[in-house]
């Protein structure tokens, strides 16, 4: 239950710095990375786990990051009142959104229908795919979205519902599969984070 907490706190702090999902919201902290190669991340395939997207994974360094990937942005944003590290990372038409604490990646955003787990998971699931999982847990950043994520049995993963879904569940209490029993067939996953939390995702191949 402990570790329950630490991911609903975890998306609380995460959800300021990931809100913006436009390559172009950026202010005048912005860094030009000046890059032009067309450094791929090793993510062609789109393979999509709970520590890493391709090559860009969790734990990584910023440089790294920039040796393997193309970044467009490296920024600074306010997150709680805090500056917190962005980069902008294409791949392809997609762009990835990475927060950098300490000069490590800590979390990966993603809105692509094209990264996808080895079960098929990703932005496009349904939520009645979801709740086939045993337990579901989840909670409200400091937005109007709601997160939600199978303990262990999806590790690393939080999973985003689209917009309608999260302003018809605000106020309903804690979330539960009771609760978003209602939702399953018509709500969606807009949205992917990569966490890689604690020993579940050591377990991440």
């Amino acid at each position: 239950m402990k570790s329950h907490r630490v991911l609903a706190r975890a998306f609380t702090c995460l959800f300021p710095i990931l809100a913006c999902a436009g390559a172009d919201d950026v202010d005048g902290n912005t860094r030009d990375s000046g890059r032009t190669k067309a450094a791929s991340c090793g993510a062609e395939p789109g393979v999509l786990t709970g520590s890493r997207v391709g090559a860009l994974r969790i734990g990584m360094t910023a440089d790294s990051v920039k040796l393997l990937c193309t970044v467009v942005r490296d920024t600074i944003e306010e997150a709680e009142g805090m500056p917190a590290r962005v980069l902008l990372v294409a791949i392809g038409a997609d762009t990835l959104r990475v927060s950098v604490d300490r000069d490590v990646v800590r979390t990966i955003w993603l809105r692509s229908p094209r990264f996808q787990t080895g079960d098929s998971l990703g932005v496009g699931t349904s939520l009645a795919r979801l709740l086939t999982f045993p337990e579901i847990f989840g909670g409200y950043g400091e937005g109007p979205s709601l997160f939600v994520y199978p303990n262990r049995e999806v590790c690393g993963l939080s999973f985003q519902l689209d917009d309608s879904t999260s302003r018809a569940y605000r106020g309903r209490g804690p979330v539960t599969k009771q609760g978003l029993a209602p939702f399953a067939q018509s709500a969606r996953v807009v949205g992917v984070i990569v966490i890689g939390t604690g020993d579940c995702a050591t377990r991440v191949q």
